[in-house]
């Protein structure tokens, strides 16, 4: 609905009373549907301000994409309404609207029980909606605190159901929701429900994509036209050889006469033949279909090649017919040839365009695909390498520091992957953070681009003021020459990225049929996370830490188990990475959490007291409530906050130090103290070290484990003991086995050891008997003393 100045315009409220309303109305307008939701705001597009997004920044560059589309204010189309009419039937609404979010305005390109175009944002859903990943669902908008005082919520009639799903494009934008509207409450849309809104939000994206395409389609065809009618530039004619005989130019489009590149050179190409003064290879296309036709004398259409002039390539299209004498002998061709010099270049930018990632300008999915395709329906397959892959918790970069900063880091990424290319190499952006690489070469070569990959992300990347650390996990697929399905080319580097990321990630692993099995087996697991949870399958076992200047047991650090009913006890390296990359990390990591909590409490009142070291996940730490869910456990249980101590390990840490910093300070603030764990392993240095509240640092057990064999781990794990000495810190020396590594410690003044030396990791009834065995053999020292 659009307003203008001097109009009135008769509106119709719910009790059926009419209002006359002029044209620069700035108050509320009034919804006609069959629900009666009322007095929906709307104020003239032009005197309304930029809709003020929390984050602008995100606002301006999904309304930026949107744009792009070309889709406001266009005419209603059967097949977004085909899918509102759907919604409205499926989910039992009487409102179900496709909106978009413009700089400060909702519109609707397509809707069922309202009759209103558009609304201002300041009482729209739907900006909550975008701002969401997932569907965002108000059982009952008079229950939510952000939406109980709206306008469109208050009163008899006002909304009280709202479910939206975020239209999120393919490079990561959200440029509106489809959403469901009610005058009831609906306090059963489940899972499923959600799904299925989901499921239609994409289709309707789809949709949006492919009319974008086909828009911009018709606009290159009507380009094109446009340029066929323009006038010829040169006539000629052939002999029998089809050597020129004849040649006259006209101006070229856009060109004075005397600037006809072709004005100087047309004399000279007299008695010569058009391959011959190109000096092309007739033998290739489309020389070779060219020289059938004229073997055959019949006339031929939009031959296209390219000529440089003065440095600046020209394309020509060229278009002749035979010509035979009264008798019917042949005399030669005659034709004409013309400039495309702009079709062609707008041919090709449009080539580059559906063929390019307009973030990266790298190729896209649709190239890759078609690429791959072509390399795989070769006569002969060429040597072939793949590699896929992503960015290691992405998510968590573009959660924190938003998606400005996600896109930048992409972009430099993608400049990182081209440097490291063949030249024979595709390099393409698949969607979101996952990228490819297309090597033709040998095995060697492949490896080779994964290692320079690796190699070229451990410089950390300077994005807006922030310094981020980035890893990528590489699946490498040799394609073998009888290989000939895509899909399953790509799911193979798939399985082995997989693995790369269940290997310790930051490395490249190739792929083997055994990963297959490997790949069901973890999603059999995953299928069985929700009941281990609901059971209580999880538990975990304990490794104490020892104090070197009393022999006394100070510590455990916790280490999660799974008491499978079918398979047994299943160690981390059994499951772990399939619960990391599943959609029960989180509340996993909330268990772990809580039970040992409660086995420290449990300690204490038996007058063992030590610290319990909790491992967190990386989610755990990217994640808003990890110093809430640990202060609540605590608090439930009783346990001192000096029981806890939260270990993070060195990778996790350094990929977003700013983010973890802030992080480990509020659960610092609580009373509980911080164990950087691995150190060694990464990239941590000095300064990095002093950037983190830390109390402890645990030296990685290679470093011990090897140091009665390698000269060079005794000197650094002597350095590396002194330096976190110098910070302040204390150090828990991990993997001591043999009596000639504590011998060393000891002499190194490190504080704590853990290994198997001392205790393998038991469970929680053995390590209560280790600590009350260590408790009255400390008796017995201090009596015997």
């Amino acid at each position: 609905m659009r307003w203008s100045r001097g109009e009135t315009h008769e509106l119709t409220d719910q009790h059926g009373t009419s209002h006359s309303v002029p044209g620069d109305f700035s108050g509320k307008a009034y919804c006609l549907h069959s629900g009666g939701m009322e007095a929906l705001r709307m104020t003239q597009q032009n005197t309304v301000p930029i809709h003020r997004d929390p984050d602008q920044s995100l606002h301006l560059a999904n309304v930026s994409a949107l744009q792009r589309f070309r889709i406001l204010d266009s005419a209603p189309e059967a097949a977004f309404d085909h899918i509102v009419e759907i919604a409205s039937r499926v989910f039992s609404v009487p409102i179900v609207l496709v909106s978009l979010i413009d700089l400060n305005r909702q519109w609707f390109k397509a809707k069922v029980g309202l009759e209103l175009c558009e609304t201002n944002l300041d009482v729209s859903f739907c900006t909550y909606a975008v701002r969401q990943n997932d569907v965002m669902v108000i059982p009952d908008a008079t229950k939510d605190a952000r939406f109980a005082n709206n306008e469109l919520v208050r009163g008899p009639d006002g909304i009280r159901f709202y479910a939206g799903a975020p239209l999120r494009t393919a490079d990561g934008f959200v440029v509106g929701t489809l959403c469901l509207v009610d005058g009831v409450p609906h306090l059963d849309f489940g899972s499923e429900d959600r799904a299925l809104l989901a499921k239609l939000a994409v289709l309707v994206v789809d949709l949006m994509e492919g009319r974008a395409s086909h828009q911009a389609s018709l606009e290159a065809k009507s380009k094109l036209e446009d340029f066929t009618t323009a006038s010829l530039d040169i006539f000629w004619e052939t002999d029998v050889e089809h050597r020129f005989t004849r040649l006259s130019s006209e101006t070229m489009p856009g060109m004075s006469a005397s600037a006809n590149p072709w004005d100087s050179g047309l004399e000279s190409m007299v008695g010569h033949k058009r391959w011959d003064i190109l000096k092309v290879d007739t033998t290739r296309e489309p020389w070779r279909s060219h020289l059938k036709l004229l073997e055959a004398r019949k006339p031929f259409r939009d031959l296209r090649y390219a000529k440089e002039f003065d440095g600046k390539l020209m394309y020509f299209s060229v278009s002749g017919r035979p010509v035979f004498d009264k008798d019917g002998a042949f005399l030669g061709y005659r034709g004409a040839t013309q400039n495309v010099t702009e079709q062609e270049q707008s041919r090709l930018e449009a080539e580059r365009l559906a063929n390019s990632d307009p973030l990266t300008g790298l190729a896209n999915r649709r190239c890759w695909n078609a690429a791959l395709r072509e390399r795989l329906n070769a006569d002969e397959i060429p040597p072939t390498g793949i590699l896929l892959f992503d960015v290691d918790r992405f998510k968590d970069i573009n959660d924190a520091l938003g998606h400005a900063v996600g896109d930048r880091l992409l972009i430099e990424i993608a400049k990182r992957i081209v440097n490291c290319s063949l030249k024979t190499s595709l390099a393409a952006r698949l969607g979101g953070d996952e990228f490819a690489l297309m090597i033709e070469g040998k095995n060697k070569d492949t490896v080779r681009s994964a290692d320079c990959i690796l190699q070229a992300m451990k410089q950390p990347f300077e994005i807006d003021g922030h310094n981020l650390h980035v890893e990528l996990s590489i699946g490498i697929k040799l394609v073998g020459t009888r290989e000939f399905e895509c899909d399953r080319i790509m799911v193979d580097a798939d399985l082995a990225l997989r693995t790369a990321k269940m290997q310790g990630r930051s490395r490249h692993v190739v792929y083997e049929p055994s990963m297959r099995k490997e790949n069901d087996s973890r999603i059999t697991l995953t299928a069985q996370f929700e009941r281990a949870l609901q059971n209580n399958e999880f538990e975990l076992h304990f490794q104490p830490q020892i104090r070197l200047s009393n022999d006394t047991v100070v510590g455990v650090e916790s280490l999660l188990r799974w008491n499978h009913p079918e398979r047994g006890l299943l160690f981390p390296n059994q499951f772990l990475n399939a619960l990391e990359t599943s959609a029960y990390d989180i509340p996993a990591g909330q268990q772990v959490i809580d039970l040992a909590c409660k086995q420290a409490r449990i300690w204490q009142d038996l007058g063992t007291p030590v610290r319990v070291g909790i491992n967190v996940s990386a989610s755990q730490l990217y994640g808003d409530n990890l110093p809430k869910v640990l202060n609540d456990a605590m608090t439930r249980h009783g346990t001192a906050p000096a029981l806890i101590e939260v270990e993070v390990t060195e990778r996790v840490a350094l990929g977003n130090v700013e983010k973890i910093t802030s992080v480990l300070e509020a659960i610092r603030d609580l009373g509980v103290t911080i164990a950087f764990d691995d150190f060694g392993t990464g990239f941590a240095s000095l300064s990095s070290l002093m950037q983190f509240p830390l109390d402890r640092v645990k030296v990685d057990q290679r470093f011990i484990t090897d140091l009665h064999k390698n000269p060079a781990n005794t000197r650094l794990t002597s350095g590396l003991i002194r330096l976190c000495h110098s910070l302040g810190f204390e150090v828990i020396a991990e993997g001591v086995e043999k009596h000639a590594h504590e011998t060393f410690l000891r002499k190194q003044n490190c504080d704590e050891v853990q290994g198997y030396l001392y205790s393998k990791p038991v469970s929680a009834q053995k390590t209560t008997d280790f600590l009350i065995k260590g408790k009255h053999a400390q008796t017995r020292r201090k009596q015997a003393g």
